[in-house]
């Protein structure tokens, strides 16, 4: 008598306590299985096996079958009507919000060795990210040149790069100006909320450099005038 009923006894009671009475039929049922069916008894290592089946379980969503299965042990066939032992795949029973897959993994073995392991699937933390809100966002762009005229051929070349680009990210572009390009003496900073107001922006700026005409923008220029000690 020892063996798959004693197993199967086991944890039928240890769930469902001893009562096997036929209403106990239209409550949640237990599947079960063993590893043997699919590749033999492996010895030594069916524990090990076991886990293996057990996670590829949970990660498919798929509940294995007792292969070869044509007849139910008449010790066993009584906890049937809370344990299932299925005969082909079928897919994983419907799971209420939240809820992970999860299997045990029992290991009886015939030294007197008695394990158990529960696996559940892992579902990562997802993070919503937001490229677009409903209020657009005022971001800084700086642009900076060792002179005036360099400066003026950087703005020129993010009005084409920009007209190329609708979809640039905006962020990502104020971030990398702003972070990691070197900074020279002649700076600029224009603000802007999308890729076509950064646009109108510099072209503003463009038009007022080549009229000579005063820019509303923050403007940092090199002074040519000797440098002079304040204090020591």
């Amino acid at each position: 008598q020892a063996g798959d009923p004693q197993e199967a006894t086991a944890i039928y009671e240890a769930l469902f306590g001893t009562s096997m009475s036929p209403d106990k039929l239209s409550e949640e049922r237990l599947y079960v299985g063993s590893i043997r069916t699919i590749i033999g008894h492996t010895e030594g290592v069916a524990g090990l096996a076991g886990v293996i089946k057990a996670s590829l379980s949970v990660q498919k969503g798929i509940i294995p079958p007792n292969m070869f299965l044509d007849r139910i042990n008449p010790a066993i066939k009584p906890l049937t009507s809370r344990l299932c032992i299925p005969t082909e795949p079928m897919p994983w029973p419907n799971l209420a919000p939240g809820v992970p897959r999860r299997v045990s993994v029992n290991s009886f073995g015939f030294g007197g060795s008695n394990a158990h392991a529960i696996i559940e699937n892992y579902t990562p933390d997802t993070k919503l990210v937001l490229r677009h809100t409903l209020s657009p966002r005022i971001l800084p762009f700086t642009f900076s040149a060792s002179t005036e005229q360099a400066l003026t051929d950087v703005l020129e070349r993010y009005d084409t790069f920009l007209q190329h680009n609708l979809d640039v990210d905006l962020v990502s572009l104020a971030e990398s100006l702003l972070k990691r390009r070197s900074t020279f003496s002649h700076r600029i900073a224009l603000t802007a909320a999308s890729n076509e107001d950064l646009q109108s922006m510099i072209r503003v700026e463009l038009e007022g450099r080549r009229s000579a005409a005063a820019s509303p923008a923050i403007v940092s220029r090199s002074s040519d005038a000797p440098k002079r000690v304040l204090g020591v």
